[in-house]
């Protein structure tokens, strides 16, 4: 078997869910890349035929919402912290440690708030924005102001994360020695 097949029927036939589907994509995504996930895949995967699929999200374009919705409720999040800088800080460590569990869905978390209107997204996708515009908006920023903060809270991290991946993954071997010497 090479490493772009997939396995067949690892899940055992049993009756769907969408929960069940999300997490073959998932499953699938983090071992192969967003590249290889398709309907036909997931069928494979799932050890039925891949219009079965269809059922649970209309596209790929909409199974892969669904992906981006599962990984970010895997954020835990810390009601009882009670200052805005401590909770904001616990949200980047807590979206760090989600990456970096799934770095091959980084990018789609990255690029699927470019591509689809606020309007648009999947509910589960804005619970992140709206946890942090509530923590702001409490800690007396005005709405517009918060929601600019949210951009830079998250362009920065999703920075750091991609740097930090791209480290990680593309070129594991290259130390710090060597990262001098290219400079």
């Amino acid at each position: 078997m090479t490493d772009t097949e997939i396995p067949t029927a690892q899940v055992p036939v049993r009756r769907l869910s969408r929960q069940a589907v999300l997490g073959a994509a998932l499953e699938l995504v983090d071992k192969h890349g967003l590249d290889a996930l398709s309907m036909r895949r997931l069928g494979q995967m799932l050890g039925r035929d891949p219009m079965t699929v269809y059922r649970y999200a209309a596209n790929r374009k909409e199974l892969l919402a669904g992906v981006a919705e599962l990984v970010l409720e895997e954020l835990e999040v810390f009601p009882d912290e009670t200052h805005w800088q401590s909770q904001l800080r616990g949200m980047a460590h807590e979206l760090r440690r989600v990456c970096l569990r799934h770095p091959n869905v980084v990018p789609l978390l990255v690029t699927g708030p470019l591509s689809t209107p606020l309007g648009l997204r999947p509910a589960g996708t804005l619970k992140p924005l709206e946890q942090i515009l509530r923590i702001l908006i409490g800690a007396g920023f005005n709405p517009a102001d918060a929601l600019h903060i949210y951009r830079a809270f998250y362009g920065f991290l999703y920075g750091h994360i991609l740097n930090e991946l791209q480290e990680l993954i593309v070129d594991p071997d290259e130390n710090e020695a060597l990262l001098r010497l290219g400079l």
